[in-house]
């Protein structure tokens, strides 16, 4: 047996589950391995195209710019500023998408348009056809495709590479949300294009050796997701179900995450009454969204009976 002195062996152990992972996301996601990369979960995924695509950027001295709606997820709006992006949005009408004016937006080809499926904070997920009509314009913008949020309907990884094969167009996803590993920061971004891959390391971004051999072992487990699935439904039901106030508008959703519409007080306001009831969400404010919202988890139906309760202590 050959010994190996090229480095500590533990990194060989790291190199070896790495490569066993990208293969496995690759067979999954019926790409060529070297499409595929893992990161430390989906932020992480994230972190890495934008940094990528704004070095890329300024090496064709191309202004970095980016394009996204006004309801997305509210880490993106961070890191976006973080790496110096000049930032469009594109405002939804109430919580449904602005596809038609997302179209005439990427006339202006931006470096990055970026979009969650399912919406996160909405948990809406946007009609396929729709989508397509969006791909259909991108032009040379490279368009990150957010795919973390579970939805019994998601189809965001099926048939797009066949249709868009030669777009700039990345599919980023987690294990946070469709396993509950949230904890163990795996995710990965399959690219559509080589040259994508190629600008980020390998191993910058890797996950933990024994979170990636932590996933590989429940991939199979399809129960784990059809259980999350089935308490978003819960909470689903449970919140269409309830007599909620006329100054609340619950946003159907049967995704992680679903908004709160309130007419009298104000996101914020409502998230700190909340938190002296012993409820703790987040505020339109913090989501960088208006602050009429506030946003739930929906995976935990069991307390929504008595969330509801203290929801309507708030406004009394």
């Amino acid at each position: 047996m050959a010994i190996d002195l090229r480095a500590e062996p533990e990194y060989g152990r790291l190199v070896k589950v790495f490569s066993d992972f990208q293969e496995e996301l690759a067979r999954r996601n019926s790409v060529e391995k070297e499409l595929v990369r893992p990161t430390n979960g989906a932020t992480g995924a994230l972190g890495a195209l934008l940094s990528a695509t704004r070095i890329d950027d300024a090496n064709k001295d191309k202004p970095p710019t980016a394009l996204l709606a006004s309801l997305e997820y509210f880490d993106v709006f961070h890191m976006l500023s973080l790496c110096g992006f000049k930032i469009t949005t594109t405002q939804n009408r109430g919580i449904l998408y602005p596809t038609k004016e997302v179209i005439k937006e990427l006339e202006t080809q931006p470096s990055i348009f970026y979009l969650s499926i399912p919406n996160n904070p909405t948990g809406n997920l946007l009609p396929q056809k729709e989508l397509e009509e969006i791909l259909a314009h991108v032009g040379g913008t490279r368009v990150i495709i957010d795919c973390t949020l579970v939805h019994p309907e998601k189809y965001c990884s099926s048939g797009l590479q066949e249709k868009f094969g030669d777009k700039d167009i990345v599919l980023v996803n987690s294990f946070s949300k469709s396993l509950g590993l949230v904890r163990d920061r795996v995710g990965y971004f399959v690219s559509f294009q080589k040259a994508t891959v190629d600008l980020i390391h390998p191993y910058v971004h890797a996950p933990h050796v024994r979170g990636m051999e932590t996933v590989m072992g429940m991939l199979d487990e399809g129960q784990i997701t059809a259980e999350i699935i089935r308490r978003n439904r819960e909470s689903n039901e449970i919140l269409q179900r309830s007599k909620t106030r006329t100054d609340v508008t619950y946003h159907p959703s049967i995704s992680n995450f679903a908004l709160l519409e309130l007419s009298s007080i104000s996101g914020e306001e409502c998230r700190q009454r909340l938190e002296k009831e012993g409820y703790i969400v987040k505020s339109g404010s913090q989501l960088h969204i208006p602050d009429k919202y506030i946003r739930i988890d929906m995976g935990q139906p069991k307390t929504l009976p008595t969330f509801l309760k203290a929801l309507d202590k708030v406004f009394e």
